[in-house]
């Protein structure tokens, strides 16, 4: 129990930590207009930014990939019932997992 609060915890925080990234790399845009002296910083967050969506990018892809070789074991139809039960909700929790990261892709760019 209370590992799992701690789990909680770290993630509630981790997506503060991103959300306030987010809001400091706006403001950064904006004061780069008026001082010049922020365009290192500036380029900081924007490499930052581009790894953080390229990975998030690679994490569907790979998502995608285990999706549909899923669609292909379920359509070969040689699995028992519990397998195919069981693929079925691998399959539910990979499309969740797909949505997730495009929402937090959306949110990044």
């Amino acid at each position: 129990m209370n590992e799992d609060k701690r789990i909680y915890d770290l993630k509630t925080k981790i997506k503060q930590n991103k959300e306030f990234l987010l809001l400091k790399k706006k403001e950064l845009e904006t004061d780069l207009t008026n001082n010049k002296y922020l365009e290192g910083v500036a380029k900081n967050y924007k490499k930052y930014y581009d790894n953080i969506s390229e990975e998030k990018q690679r994490q569907h892809d790979a998502m995608m990939i285990l999706k549909e070789y899923l669609d292909e074991l379920i359509k070969e139809d040689k699995m028992t019932s519990n397998q195919l039960r069981d693929a079925k909700r691998q399959q539910r929790e990979i499309v969740l997992e797909m949505d997730k990261i495009t929402h937090e892709l959306k949110k990044i760019i």
